[in-house]
């Protein structure tokens, strides 16, 4: 009775560890699947992130060209101001000169009709 009592204790100390051997090789090959799927994850999130990257400077690329624009059309806009107060002064000037002639033209125009009357009365 001892050796078949010994037979079945090695017997189910056997078909214990091949049990424990089965769980640790289905465990193994649980955690090979989540590493695969973590390492698809990580891939993806790699190329997002690289995407996110290029487009994050497209756009910074984009502002600084608009605020160079910007700058430039500002430059522009008081050119053209400049530029604009010129011509109002020169409008103004020779509005005064103009101004100036017709008062001198009513002056003489004044005088002449002056001389024009002495002569047709004498």
């Amino acid at each position: 009775m001892g050796l078949s009592f010994q037979s079945y204790r090695s017997t189910n100390s056997m078909s214990s560890h091949l049990l424990l051997m089965t769980d640790h090789a289905a465990q193994s090959q649980t955690l090979t699947a989540d590493t695969v799927a973590d390492s698809t994850s990580s891939n993806t999130l790699q190329e997002t992130s690289l995407r996110d990257s290029t487009e994050a400077t497209e756009l910074t690329q984009s502002a600084a060209g608009l605020r160079s624009k910007s700058q430039l059309d500002a430059a522009q806009s008081l050119q053209d101001s400049d530029e604009a107060a010129g011509i109002e002064t020169k409008v103004h000037t020779d509005t005064v000169a103009a101004d100036g002639l017709s008062a001198k033209i009513a002056v003489e125009d004044a005088s002449y009709s002056e001389e024009f009357e002495k002569a047709t009365s004498e």
